[in-house]
């Protein structure tokens, strides 16, 4: 609990990686777990990029999995 730091710090790794290798489900992923991690951690406005990336990239995918999550992180938000 209160590992936010941690939390970031996996969450932009895991974003690095998605983006390097070009995987937009991971990338979708990724933006969703820093956005949930920023929220968690009383940053709400620095939130909503991430999760909006996140919904934008979803939206695009065949599985719209990463889309609802973005959804329901932003009305978290």
């Amino acid at each position: 609990r209160g590992e936010f730091a941690a939390g970031r710090a996996h969450a932009e790794e895991a974003l690095a990686i998605s983006r390097a290798i070009g995987d937009g489900v991971w990338e979708a992923g990724a933006l969703n777990a820093l956005g949930q991690v920023l929220s968690a951690s009383g940053r709400h406005a620095d939130a909503l990029g991430p999760l909006d990336e996140a919904l934008r990239l979803a939206t695009a995918l065949p599985n719209r999995d990463e889309a609802a999550i973005a959804m329901t992180a932003k009305g978290r938000a």
